[in-house]
């Protein structure tokens, strides 16, 4: 939950953040639209692959990458936007591959660690994650950018996103390893009562 939280964060600062760079760098409106959306392009392709990398490598370690690829997108934004419309453009997207597979890599450490009479609280927890992450930004930007500058929104929220990085691989594994085992078990065993019915069934119509 906490790395959509941030996951969230990352994405909206920018909307306030916009206002002043557009002032210094003299954007156009046409501008500021194309580096808004340019985000979506790279969340948009990374979607189905990064689903597709959880369910084979495991959402931790593609959640970890996630989190260091968009969280250094951030960080890297400032320098970025003042080099050009282009680099900054090219950081957006950077920013959206690296947030396309969170959801996926988060869905799948759900379903195969959560418990299943937890598994919609879970997802419900997370939900609700991105949407207080949203707020953060929205509440905290405007203040770091009356206090000190909009470059120290990108600084603070991308390291947030580094820090939790090392965090969160500090955790330990055998847990989760456990969970997934019991889930599969549990799995298992729902598929084979669902046969053993389905022959009783069978039998009692014969």
């Amino acid at each position: 939950a906490l790395a959509i939280g941030i996951c969230y964060a990352d994405r909206a600062n920018i909307a306030d953040a916009i206002i002043p760079m557009s002032e210094e760098m003299g954007w156009s409106r046409g501008v500021q639209g194309a580096i808004l959306s340019s985000f979506f392009l790279g969340y948009g392709t990374t979607q189905i692959l990064g689903g597709s990398l959880a369910d084979s490598l495991g959402g931790r370690r593609v959640l970890a990458g996630a989190v260091l690829l968009w969280s250094l997108a951030t960080l890297c934004t400032p320098a970025l936007a003042h080099e050009g419309v282009g680099a900054l453009i090219c950081a957006r997207v950077a920013m959206g591959i690296g947030e396309g597979p969170a959801f996926p890599a988060v869905h799948s450490m759900i379903a195969r660690v959560v418990p299943p009479k937890h598994q919609s609280t879970a997802v419900s927890l997370v939900t609700a994650a991105s949407y207080i992450g949203s707020v953060a930004a929205f509440a905290v930007s405007p203040y770091l950018i009356e206090s000190s500058s909009w470059e120290s929104v990108f600084y603070v929220f991308g390291a947030f996103g580094v820090l939790f990085v090392p965090a969160w691989l500090a955790l330990p594994a055998e847990p989760l390893r456990r969970q997934r085992s019991y889930n599969t078990e549990f799995r298992n065993a729902g598929e084979r009562g669902g046969e053993g019915e389905e022959e009783r069934g069978g039998a009692e119509k014969g």
